[in-house]
Protein backbone atom coordinates (compact mmCIF):
# COMPACT_ATOMS: atom_id res chain seq x y z
CA UNK A 1 0.00 0.00 0.00
CA UNK A 2 1.28 3.62 -0.32
CA UNK A 3 0.25 6.57 1.80
CA UNK A 4 0.69 9.59 1.01
CA UNK A 5 1.59 12.29 4.27
CA UNK A 6 1.27 16.05 3.71
CA UNK A 7 0.35 19.01 5.73
CA UNK A 8 1.84 21.99 6.91
CA UNK A 9 5.36 23.00 8.52
CA UNK A 10 5.75 21.39 12.01
CA UNK A 11 2.82 20.27 11.95
CA UNK A 12 3.02 16.58 13.57
CA UNK A 13 3.67 14.67 9.73
CA UNK A 14 6.96 13.07 10.08
CA UNK A 15 6.27 12.00 13.72
CA UNK A 16 3.00 10.38 12.12
CA UNK A 17 4.60 9.15 9.29
CA UNK A 18 7.16 7.27 11.48
CA UNK A 19 4.18 5.76 13.98
CA UNK A 20 2.80 4.50 10.91
CA UNK A 21 5.55 2.57 9.50
CA UNK A 22 6.23 0.91 13.12
CA UNK A 23 2.50 -0.36 12.80
CA UNK A 24 2.54 -1.71 9.37
CA UNK A 25 5.87 -3.64 9.98
CA UNK A 26 4.40 -4.81 13.53
CA UNK A 27 7.84 -2.93 15.08
CA UNK A 28 9.68 -4.55 12.42
CA UNK A 29 12.81 -3.39 11.08
CA UNK A 30 11.88 -0.65 8.32
CA UNK A 31 14.10 1.43 5.30
CA UNK A 32 14.35 5.40 6.35
CA UNK A 33 15.09 7.13 2.46
CA UNK A 34 16.59 10.69 4.00
CA UNK A 35 16.60 12.82 0.98
CA UNK A 36 18.01 16.16 2.47
CA UNK A 37 21.04 17.15 0.69
CA UNK A 38 23.76 18.72 2.80
CA UNK A 39 24.61 22.28 1.29
CA UNK A 40 25.55 24.40 4.68
CA UNK A 41 26.46 24.08 8.35
CA UNK A 42 23.19 24.68 9.33
CA UNK A 43 21.80 21.43 6.97
CA UNK A 44 24.38 19.18 8.56
CA UNK A 45 23.39 20.30 11.84
CA UNK A 46 19.96 19.27 10.70
CA UNK A 47 20.96 16.37 9.16
CA UNK A 48 22.93 14.94 12.58
CA UNK A 49 20.12 16.25 14.46
CA UNK A 50 18.27 13.86 13.07
CA UNK A 51 20.54 10.99 12.85
CA UNK A 52 20.73 11.16 16.48
CA UNK A 53 17.04 11.26 16.89
CA UNK A 54 16.74 7.99 14.22
CA UNK A 55 19.09 6.35 16.31
CA UNK A 56 16.85 5.49 18.91
CA UNK A 57 14.52 4.05 15.50
CA UNK A 58 14.66 0.95 14.36
CA UNK A 59 15.25 2.14 11.19
CA UNK A 60 17.72 0.71 8.53
CA UNK A 61 18.89 4.31 7.11
CA UNK A 62 19.85 5.46 3.82
CA UNK A 63 21.17 9.28 2.45
CA UNK A 64 19.24 9.44 -0.27
CA UNK A 65 19.21 12.65 -1.96
CA UNK A 66 18.97 11.59 -5.55
CA UNK A 67 18.77 8.06 -6.16
CA UNK A 68 17.30 5.56 -4.11
CA UNK A 69 19.23 1.95 -2.93
CA UNK A 70 18.88 -0.88 -5.89
CA UNK A 71 19.17 -3.50 -3.45
CA UNK A 72 16.25 -1.84 -1.73
CA UNK A 73 13.91 -4.56 -1.54
CA UNK A 74 11.90 -4.23 1.16
CA UNK A 75 8.54 -4.51 2.84
CA UNK A 76 8.69 -1.35 4.54
CA UNK A 77 9.89 1.87 3.59
CA UNK A 78 9.66 5.61 4.82
CA UNK A 79 10.35 7.94 2.33
CA UNK A 80 11.29 11.83 4.16
CA UNK A 81 10.79 13.82 2.38
CA UNK A 82 9.27 14.22 -1.19
CA UNK A 83 9.80 18.48 -1.52
CA UNK A 84 13.81 17.88 -0.52
CA UNK A 85 14.06 14.79 -3.03
CA UNK A 86 12.40 17.02 -5.81
CA UNK A 87 14.39 20.12 -4.73
CA UNK A 88 17.13 18.28 -5.38
CA UNK A 89 16.21 16.94 -8.76
CA UNK A 90 15.20 20.46 -10.05
CA UNK A 91 18.11 22.59 -9.00
CA UNK A 92 20.60 19.92 -9.29
CA UNK A 93 19.75 16.39 -10.96
CA UNK A 94 17.80 15.65 -13.93
CA UNK A 95 14.45 18.04 -13.07
CA UNK A 96 10.97 17.42 -12.61
CA UNK A 97 10.66 14.25 -14.95
CA UNK A 98 13.58 12.56 -12.97
CA UNK A 99 11.80 13.10 -9.52
CA UNK A 100 9.21 11.69 -11.10
CA UNK A 101 10.70 8.74 -12.82
CA UNK A 102 12.45 7.71 -9.14
CA UNK A 103 9.15 7.94 -6.83
CA UNK A 104 7.07 6.12 -9.49
CA UNK A 105 9.41 3.57 -9.97
CA UNK A 106 9.71 3.26 -6.26
CA UNK A 107 5.89 2.84 -5.78
CA UNK A 108 6.12 0.39 -8.13
CA UNK A 109 8.53 -2.46 -6.37
CA UNK A 110 8.15 -1.40 -2.66
CA UNK A 111 4.68 -3.40 -0.66
CA UNK A 112 4.19 -0.48 1.91
CA UNK A 113 5.62 2.82 1.17
CA UNK A 114 4.66 5.98 3.47
CA UNK A 115 5.76 9.29 1.89
CA UNK A 116 6.00 12.53 3.52
CA UNK A 117 5.08 16.20 1.45
CA UNK A 118 4.11 19.38 2.17
CA UNK A 119 0.65 21.18 1.33
CA UNK A 120 1.59 23.86 -1.09
CA UNK A 121 -0.88 26.06 -3.19
CA UNK A 122 -2.87 27.47 -0.67
CA UNK A 123 -0.24 30.48 -0.10
CA UNK A 124 -1.19 33.70 -1.82
CA UNK A 125 2.23 35.32 -1.82
CA UNK A 126 4.26 35.87 -4.78
CA UNK A 127 7.87 34.29 -5.14
CA UNK A 128 10.84 34.60 -7.86
CA UNK A 129 9.87 32.37 -11.06
CA UNK A 130 12.19 29.48 -9.87
CA UNK A 131 10.54 28.86 -6.45
CA UNK A 132 7.23 29.10 -8.36
CA UNK A 133 7.90 26.63 -10.51
CA UNK A 134 9.01 24.44 -7.86
CA UNK A 135 5.47 25.08 -6.01
CA UNK A 136 4.31 23.65 -8.96
CA UNK A 137 6.02 20.78 -9.74
CA UNK A 138 5.64 19.62 -5.84
CA UNK A 139 1.63 20.20 -6.40
CA UNK A 140 1.77 18.30 -9.83
CA UNK A 141 4.08 15.31 -7.82
CA UNK A 142 1.72 15.30 -4.95
CA UNK A 143 -1.58 15.48 -7.55
CA UNK A 144 0.22 12.05 -9.55
CA UNK A 145 1.01 10.48 -6.07
CA UNK A 146 -2.18 10.84 -4.47
CA UNK A 147 -4.12 9.05 -7.31
CA UNK A 148 -1.73 6.19 -7.11
CA UNK A 149 -2.08 6.40 -2.77
CA UNK A 150 -4.49 3.72 -1.19
CA UNK A 151 -4.36 6.16 1.52
CA UNK A 152 -3.77 10.07 1.72
CA UNK A 153 -3.35 11.54 5.27
CA UNK A 154 -3.41 15.14 6.05
CA UNK A 155 -1.89 16.22 9.26
CA UNK A 156 -3.04 19.31 10.90
CA UNK A 157 -1.71 20.64 14.27
CA UNK A 158 -0.70 17.10 14.80
CA UNK A 159 -4.27 15.33 14.28
CA UNK A 160 -4.16 12.78 11.30
CA UNK A 161 -7.07 13.39 8.87
CA UNK A 162 -7.67 10.83 6.11
CA UNK A 163 -8.35 12.82 2.55
CA UNK A 164 -8.48 9.25 0.70
CA UNK A 165 -8.52 6.05 2.97
CA UNK A 166 -8.94 5.48 5.76
CA UNK A 167 -6.34 6.07 8.61
CA UNK A 168 -4.87 2.77 9.43
CA UNK A 169 -3.65 4.40 12.95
Amino acid sequence: MIFLITGGSKCGKSSYAEKLIFHLSQGKQANYLATMRVASEEEEAIVRRHQEYRKEKNFIVHESPLRFPDFLESSFVLLEDLPNLLANHMFGGDGYEGALDKIVELTNRIDNLVIVTNEVGSCILKYPIETENYITALGRLNYVLAKRSDCVIEVVVGIPLAVKGVLPL
